[in-house]
This record gives structure tokens, C-alpha cells and sequence, in this order.
């Protein structure tokens, strides 16, 4: 459930794209970033549900290890192509310079050791492989219960995020906010209901409410339909456009030096 990527800006072309556009855009972005190319070892941290993976295989033949803790996200992920598997981060099973490049697409938020994981992913990576962490940041304050719905744990700031790399041993390339050329999944799709409800009948706009939320539990979980549900009830919150406004995203390209 990545971020989507607009190049023009998300309000200008948010109608125009569809979300798995808008998504493989952002994938295009990470490989592109990457240097990725036939037969690249390319270690997927927290790889969801393996689209970024499979695109990476297809667009430029690498050669992909994706790990998760989430067996359900191991299950839909291992029907692509690739190997993946139950692993913590924190605790890879790999020897030292396995890989040629690593990504972390909105996950190390959600790891709880975060330090623990990066050392790990520069441990694995052969000296000069790239590395690039694209994530949720705050630019202001947040209310803990609203970070932390939308990244697990705890959001980070720009700076933070590139610290975070640099400590682990990482020389960081590039820090780049996106904010304003990407939007979340969870965000999309609750602007997406809300155009849908645009104009209906209080009756029907229940019934349309019910029904998408049914899709999305069927193509997401859920534990994802819940998410959209109380983001869409947050809309009503005074605080929410500050809130939403305060939420951002940014790409960070670093590498592995020839020591530390």
C-alpha cells in the first residue's frame, strides 16, 4: 500500500491517473535510483505485496529477495516472481555482501528497532550498492494517535530520515521531499470515495460507502478497510486538514561506502 506518484503534483493529476499508475510511477522512481540492471541482487525490506518487486523483475531484470514478517503479505507476494520470505529485518540470515542494492518502500517506520535494521541492510549490501528508503514524514507536530495510524510506530521528520541512513553507516546520496508530487494509498482511495459520494442521496451515499469498503476489504484485508474507514470519519475532525497537511514523503538514495 505505497504512496502513488504524480510528477505534476498530486492535485493536478489526481483525477487523470488511475492508483496503480500512480504507484508504479513511484516503483519507477526507486529503480531508476537504485542503478538497477539484469541481474542486480536487489533485497526488498518489507515487501508488501510484491508489486515494486515484480516490477523490478520485469523492468530490469534484477534478481529480487523480498522479506516480511507479515505471512499474509508473504502468501499474495510469493505468487510473483522472486523469493521471499518470513525474516526480520533486524536479524537478516544472510552473509555480508549478499546484495547489490537494497529499497525500503514505506516500511522502516514500522520497524521498532529502526537503527538494528539499517545496520543489518549495509551489512548485506557489497561495498558501493545503493540503498533507497522512501517513507511518511511529519513537517510538523502530530497528535500521536494520528502519526501512528498512518505509519505503525512513529513518523519521522526529513532530517531524521536521512540521519537515521547516515548513522547506520550510509553515505546519503539524496534527500528529496516529494510531498507534493505524491499521495498516500489510504488518502487516494478515501478521496476516491468521497468523489463517488459527491451529489447522492443520504440513503445511497450510505449504500456506496458500504459497497467500497466491501471492495476493499476484498482486494486489501480488512485491517486496510478499517484504516479508510476511520481516516473517512476523521474528515469531520476539526484538525484533520492541519493534520493531513502536516503529512509528507521523502526519498532518500545513499550507499555503502568501501568501509566505514
Amino acid at each position: 500500500m505505497h504512496h502513488g506518484y504524480w510528477p505534476g503534483g498530486y492535485r493536478a493529476g489526481a483525477g487523470a491517473t488511475s492508483w496503480h499508475d500512480a504507484a508504479d510511477r513511484l516503483t519507477d522512481l526507486f529503480i531508476d535510483r537504485a542503478a538497477l540492471r539484469t541481474g542486480t541482487r536487489l533485497l526488498d525490506l518489507g515487501r508488501g505485496n510484491g508489486q515494486p518487486a515484480a516490477r523490478a523483475v520485469a523492468a530490469r531484470g534484477a534478481r529480487v529477495t523480498g522479506i516480511t514478517v507479515n505471512p499474509r503479505h508473504l502468501a499474495v507476494a510469493s505468487a510473483g516472481p522472486g523469493r521471499f520470505a518470513l525474516v526480520d529485518a533486524t536479524d537478516l540470515p544472510y552473509p555480508d555482501e549478499s546484495f547489490d542494492a537494497a529499497w525500503a518502500l514505506q516500511s522502516v517506520v514500522q520497524i521498532v528497532d529502526q537503527a538494528a535494521a539499517l545496520r543489518e541492510v549495509r551489512r548485506v549490501l557489497v561495498p558501493g550498492g545503493r540503498f533507497g528508503v522512501g517513507d511518511i514524514v511529519t513537517h510538523d507536530r502530530l497528535p500521536e494517535r494520528y502519526a501512528a495510524s498512518w505509519t505503525g510506530t512513529g513518523a519521522h521528520t526529513p532530517d531524521s530520515l536521512a540521519a537515521l541512513v547516515e548513522d547506520a553507516g550510509f553515505q546519503v546520496l539524496e534527500a528529496t521531499d516529494v510531498t507534493r508530487e505524491t499521495r498516500c494509498m489510504v488518502s487516494w482511495h478515501v478521496d476516491e470515495l468521497f468523489r463517488r459520494l459527491d451529489g447522492l442521496t443520504p440513503r445511497a451515499a450510505d449504500e456506496c460507502r458500504e459497497r467500497y469498503f466491501d471492495e476493499i476489504s476484498a482486494r486489501h484485508g480488512t485491517a486496510a478497510a478499517r484504516l479508510l474507514a476511520a481516516v473517512a470519519d476523521y474528515r469531520a475532525h476539526p484538525d484533520y486538514a492541519r493534520d493531513e497537511a502536516a503529512m509528507g514523503f521523502v526519498v532518500v538514495v545513499a550507499r555503502k561506502g568501501e568501509s566505514r
